[in-house]
């Protein structure tokens, strides 16, 4: 399982993604998980297992 960084997180990263990560997500998305922290929640607000639909 991967972990994104949470430097890559922020907004400009997340509206840049693409390439190499974004085709190792489509073609093998059981590998990851996303984590999302918030001011509100810094432990967590919602982790997700992506899969293929």
């Amino acid at each position: 399982m991967r972990t994104v960084p949470a430097a890559a997180l922020t907004e400009p990263a997340c509206t840049g993604l693409g390439g190499k990560p974004v085709r190792r997500l489509r073609d093998d998305p059981e590998r990851y998980h996303v984590n999302v922290h918030s001011s509100t929640f810094p432990d967590g607000a919602l982790r997700g297992q992506p899969h293929r639909s």
